[in-house]
């Protein structure tokens, strides 16, 4: 089994973020042509094209996953505990194993020179460094990640980003999962959380030394309760001022899908379309950068899959 640390539960806080929207401008163009709506800035697009997968390496997923699982024990604490030191708060994460099945790593680019992903490096470089521009232009540091409907394109691409950015070593990460009935980060590393005990559980652990991942699961049908709740918000603010990461990749919920990601846009600075090029049409994705434009600018679309 794969010990996890645990977060400890939710604690009230009252503060408030307050952030004005923006809207886009660019366009990415792969046989589809997609458009970023106007007068946004900053733009990062287009950025470029990923593929699922660089080698097909075999269909290991279900072996892989059928391996250790992120266990964890929680309660909620009456008080809030001390602040750690940074170092010691990052050193208190319990580390991931990097997926060995290349049915996860097809996924997955970068990694350790052991058991590197699979997937295509150099587009998710490319855009770490032109959203990493952009966002320090503007003073951001919070960038979420959505898709329009539900599939693989944003967690994947959440992920990635991450790890691109980690490969830099004077950075901390840190890589929120708010997609918290599905927690499709930790899937994609072969981990799962139980079943919540209470209104949520969460998990904080280390894929690399810089990048921490922090991830969630609420009972069924709660997740966009549990994303509009201050309770919830503010917990997260808590764990990310413990690690004080310079970067904050969030993976949110698909944006045309109910509204479990509008509710998750309001924790970050700036939202990315990952566009999968096997699904999405130009309209679904028109659609999407409407909506998130009414309380977040949009940086960007970025294609995955693109090859098809």
């Amino acid at each position: 089994m794969i010990p996890v640390a645990t977060d400890g539960g939710i604690v009230d806080s009252t503060a408030k973020d307050d952030r004005s929207a923006e809207s886009p401008s660019g366009r990415v163009s792969h046989g589809v042509p997609f458009r970023a709506a106007s007068n946004t800035r900053p733009a990062v697009v287009p950025v470029g094209a990923a593929s699922r997968g660089a080698e097909d390496g075999g269909d290991e997923a279900a072996s892989a996953r059928s391996g250790p699982e992120a266990r964890i024990t929680t309660s909620l604490p009456a008080l809030t505990p001390p602040r750690q030191p940074i170092e010691e708060a990052w050193a208190a994460l319990s580390p991931i194993p990097w997926p060995h099945g290349a049915g996860l790593r097809r996924r997955l680019a970068g990694g350790p020179s052991t058991h590197p992903g699979l997937a295509a490096v150099h587009p998710y470089d490319v855009l770490r460094t032109r959203a990493l521009q952009a966002m320090t232009d503007v003073g951001w540091s919070r960038i979420g990640i959505t898709q329009s409907s539900p599939g693989p394109a944003s967690a994947a691409t959440a992920l990635n980003l991450a790890l691109a950015a980690a490969r830099r070593p004077d950075q901390r990460v840190a890589l929120v999962d708010l997609d918290i009935e599905h927690q499709a980060v930790l899937d994609l590393v072969g981990q799962t959380l139980p079943a919540p005990d209470g209104p949520t559980r969460g998990c904080k652990a280390r894929l690399r030394p810089n990048l921490a991942v922090i991830s969630f699961v609420a009972p069924a049908g709660a997740g966009s309760e549990t994303l509009l709740s201050s309770q919830f918000k503010n917990h997260v603010g808590d764990l990310l001022d413990d690690l004080e990461p310079d970067l904050v990749v969030v993976h949110v919920p698909p944006i045309l899908v109910g509204d479990a990601g509008i509710a998750a846009i309001e924790l970050v600075d700036t939202v990315l379309i990952a566009v999968d090029g096997t699904q999405d049409t130009a309209a679904t994705v028109r659609g999407a950068e409407r909506l998130i434009a009414t309380r977040r600018p949009v940086l960007g679309v970025f294609l995955y899959d693109a090859e098809g």
